[in-house]
């Protein structure tokens, strides 16, 4: 299971990293007026983010246990997805 989840870990974040390319993107759909509206809130949803992943870290402190439960959730998107 720990194998399935780091190679399922593995293909989330290459598209991760491509969340700048998004982030561009959006900004070029909306108007002039919005970008600095769009640029805040995605900040502010990044930041929130990690805010809830220190708090997952804090309450999963193995290892082991922690890469399954950060990256389950990715599992039933693929399979949503698919």
């Amino acid at each position: 299971m720990v194998v399935v989840s780091a190679v399922g870990s593995g293909f989330i974040n290459n598209n991760v990293l491509k969340g700048a390319c998004v982030f561009d993107e959006a900004l070029e759909l909306v108007g002039p007026n919005y970008r600095s509206f769009v640029t805040v809130m995605t900040c502010l949803f990044y930041t929130l983010g990690l805010i809830l992943l220190s708090g997952v870290t804090y309450l999963v402190r193995d290892w082991v246990a922690l890469a399954l439960v950060t990256s389950l959730p990715f599992l039933l998107y693929f399979i949503y997805w698919w």
